[in-house]
């Protein structure tokens, strides 16, 4: 009796043994990195008006609510000096901001017209990127250097405040500071500005920026009258309450004409109430 070796059993006996030369590898557990998230502000999980159901994104309540109440995480950490106290008169520093639209649906913006200084030869209107009262408190205040190393335009913010710094040894043009302010990370989040009337290319360099600065945003819910006090097209004034909402409604504002002697230059105003003369 013959006993053959079959092919399977070859090809398996050579496979244990390539298996045997191999390198044992132990298994290597390699401990990674711990990542912890960072810490962030509170976390709004509803808003609860004192009629109806919870807001929800996006949501039109064509009611004002007088009371709304606003529910955090349970663990979070609310900063009782950034709560507002005088709902009449908000603060920049107010940790919750509530705005409302006007009659046409739309929110007001706060603006500020200015000509630099240059006697109208360029006109820009700035405007808030905050919708409503918020946008009141941004401001623009300007400043010169001569520094010939310095660029033609240095932009820094603080809150709502953004500091616009020309270089007067190059000349730098309206459009530049157009320009600085809406590549600039933060300042192009509180204000941006256009050309309403001029050349955009006019020269500041030369102009003093104590002659226009600071430029102080208002006007949003708040009263708004204009004039051009017989003047027709060539003038255009415009009035606006320094105290937004209900309260800057009713102002009056009188003018007329007087002789008041060849010494006087300025005119005489008189205020009682909401009544100016």
């Amino acid at each position: 009796m013959t006993i053959r070796r079959t092919k399977r059993g070859r090809r398996d006996r050579r496979q244990e043994r390539r298996a045997a030369r191999r390198p044992i590898s132990a298994m290597h557990v390699e401990r990674l990195e711990e990542r912890q998230l960072l810490t962030t502000g509170p976390e709004l999980v509803s808003i609860q008006p004192n009629r109806g159901d919870l807001l929800g994104e996006g949501q039109v309540l064509n009611e004002s609510p007088t009371d709304l109440t606003f529910l955090f995480q349970e663990s979070a950490s609310i900063d009782a000096g950034t709560v507002p106290t005088n709902v009449d008169q908000p603060l920049s520093t107010d940790s919750i901001q509530v705005w409302r639209s006007g009659g046409d649906n739309q929110f007001e913006t706060a603006f500020a017209l200015t000509d630099f200084g240059t006697d109208g030869a360029v006109v820009v209107n700035f405007s808030a990127v905050q919708v409503g009262q918020g946008g009141n408190f941004v401001s623009l205040s300007f400043s010169r250097t001569t520094d010939t190393d310095a660029p033609p335009v240095r932009i820094d913010t603080v809150g709502k405040q953004v500091f616009v710094e020309i270089n007067q040894s190059q000349v730098v043009s309206v459009a530049d500071v157009l320009a600085a302010l809406g590549v600039h990370p933060t300042a192009s989040q509180l204000v941006q500005g256009t050309v309403v009337s001029g050349d955009a290319d006019t020269n500041l360099s030369a102009v003093d920026p104590a002659d226009y600065s600071p430029v102080q945003l208002r006007g949003a819910n708040a009263a708004v009258a204009s004039t051009d006090i017989n003047f027709g097209n060539l003038l255009s004034v415009e009035f606006v309450a320094k105290t937004p909402g209900p309260e800057g409604n009713g102002i009056r504002v009188d003018i007329r004409g007087g002789d008041l002697g060849p010494n006087s230059a300025t005119p005489r105003i008189f205020v009682e109430d909401n009544r100016i003369d």
